[in-house]
């Protein structure tokens, strides 16, 4: 596809994800989302494939890592609040400052990776049966060793999977006719509208760099899998997971 093509179907997709978000029946906007998919992504249905096939192909493994990334940092958030608090131990200043530096008007950005080394010393300092002590308990579990972090990105993939038939069972509801179920179109929704725009940024980044938005796509895709694999040979998880692209041996 040339630039110009390229520019033109980015700029389609982007308009497109934007009339969607007005939509006022959610159930019309998960059915609507999904054109984005059948027209961004390569499906081969020559060869049987089909939208659930390449939206695995090309967006899970973002996905899941994305969605990881996001309990980690919560995680760190709420396990380091106590440091915001009036007479707060330097100690405990330290540690919430090292893992969310701050970047100014109240914002922060969060260092997966410090979180991970230092995760032991932020359990240390929260009461236990409290909701802080559950959510960083958990992540240090996952943290624990590569095998224990490959198995719970394997249960983020098994729920991509999992919203992704339910979203497909529905939007087929809508297209024929048939009843909805308002409880899972409320759980399906903001998924698919996730992955809309995942799909639209990464084609309207792809322009901007002179890609091609599958290629792009692809490589993301090849980065996580690299990820996975040092998950699989042993590499302990504060190393890999969530470091950035990792050279190919």
């Amino acid at each position: 596809m040339a630039s110009d093509e390229r520019t033109a179907a980015a700029l389609t997709q982007r308009r497109w994800e934007r009339a969607v978000a007005a939509a006022e029946d959610p159930a019309q906007r998960l059915t609507l989302s999904m054109r984005t998919h059948e027209e961004a992504l390569p499906i081969g249905r020559a060869a049987g494939g089909s939208v659930r096939d390449s939206c695995e192909r090309y967006l899970m493994e973002t996905w899941s890592m994305g969605t990881l990334h996001g309990q980690l940092r919560d995680a760190a958030y709420y396990g380091t609040s106590s440091a915001l608090r009036p007479g707060a131990s330097r100690d405990r200043t330290e540690l919430r400052n090292a893992i969310l530096p701050s970047t100014g008007d109240l914002s922060f950005t969060f260092k997966p990776r410090t979180f991970m080394e230092r995760i032991a010393e932020v359990l240390s300092g929260l009461d236990e049966l409290t909701m802080q002590h559950r959510m960083v308990a958990e992540a240090a579990d996952w943290v624990s060793s590569a095998s224990a972090m490959d198995a719970h990105i394997e249960e983020l993939d098994g729920r991509f999977r999992r919203l992704l038939a339910r979203t497909i069972r529905q939007r087929n509801a809508v297209v024929h006719g048939a009843q909805t179920v308002p409880q899972v179109i409320a759980n399906c929704e903001p998924f698919i509208r996730e992955l809309c725009g995942q799909v639209v940024a990464q084609a309207l980044a792809a322009v901007a760099d002179g890609e091609d938005p599958v290629d792009r796509l692809e490589s993301a895709r090849a980065a996580w899998l690299r990820q996975r694999a040092a998950l699989r040979d042993g590499k302990q998880p504060a190393s890999v997971v969530l470091a950035g692209p990792l050279t190919e041996d």
